[in-house]
């Protein structure tokens, strides 16, 4: 495909009206960028196979008789063609750019051009259609431009009530999913109600079962605090008392009470202790 042909093509695409590229003539746009891409490998190759003809050529010249000559001139003449190749793809690379930008603005002043003096009055309904059915309006324009139908009314009302199925589906959705997340919100509530109930129900239970504690605890302490008798000595002890009683008082006998002793004892009680005991 010729570069310059195509290059020139892109000056002549089909305007709409519209300030902005339509889908079909972005879809045009887009497909002559891949041609012109194709194009470029074309020629990326076509390049590609000259350098090897080029090194062949070159080493079959430079035989054996001084191979570093012919390395270098096979390096310069790749690079040199290498150099072309990477300046003729930024060229048309900036053409391709500037004829795109160019076909924009020829648009654009294409659609200034069209307007009436009836425009402002009719601005107010442009705008409503632009923001009820604005895109639908849009992909019906551009697939009539493309399929071209024998009744294109009948395909536009098509799309249209398309249009109008699809927003009262999104409607639909839309409201269904403010009642689910009402639901979803009402039902966790109920729920943090629940745990609080349940956390202030194990809270009274535990303050309840430490007052308990405390109560018993108290009961506890006072029943502890109630003096005891005190304990007797043991006999031991009491003998060894008795005795040490004895020895001070030089141990006084009774006259008809041989081998007895009589001892006063403490808390003015009268014990009567054999000796052997004592012993």
């Amino acid at each position: 495909m010729d570069l310059e042909s195509l290059v020139t093509g892109l000056l002549y695409l089909p305007c709409d009206g519209h300030s902005n590229l339509s889908e079909v003539h972005a879809s045009v746009l887009l497909q002559k960028k891949e041609d012109w891409q194709q194009a470029l490998g074309m020629h990326r190759d076509e390049y590609e196979r000259q350098l090897k003809a080029l090194a062949e050529k070159l080493l079959r010249r430079g035989g054996s008789a001084d191979p570093t000559v012919a390395g270098s001139k096979l390096r310069r003449a790749f690079l040199k063609r290498q150099e072309d190749l990477d300046r003729y793809h930024e060229e048309y690379q900036k053409r391709l750019t500037e004829l795109c930008a160019r076909f924009c603005q020829e648009s654009s002043r294409e659609t200034a051009g069209r307007d009436t003096p009836d425009a402002p009055k009719l601005k107010g309904t442009s705008e409503y259609l632009a923001q009820t059915v604005g895109s639908c309006l849009q992909k019906a324009m551009a697939s009539l431009s493309v399929i071209q139908p024998a009744d294109p009314i009948e395909m536009l009302a098509m799309f249209l009530m398309h249009f109008e199925e699809q927003n009262k589906r999104r409607k639909q959705m839309e409201v269904d999913r403010v009642r689910l997340q009402l639901e979803r919100e009402e039902a966790a509530l109920q729920i943090h109600h629940q745990l609080q109930m349940r956390s202030e129900q194990r809270y009274i239970r535990l303050e309840q079962e430490r007052r308990k504690h405390i109560f018993l605890k108290r009961n506890s302490e006072v029943q502890l605090d109630v003096p005891i008798d005190e304990v007797p000595e043991t006999p031991r002890e009491f003998i060894r008392e008795v005795k040490e009683h004895a020895q001070q008082t030089s141990g006084a006998v009774t006259p008809s009470g041989e081998g007895r002793v009589l001892v006063d004892a403490p808390d003015s009680a009268l014990y009567t202790i054999e000796e052997g005991d004592i012993e």
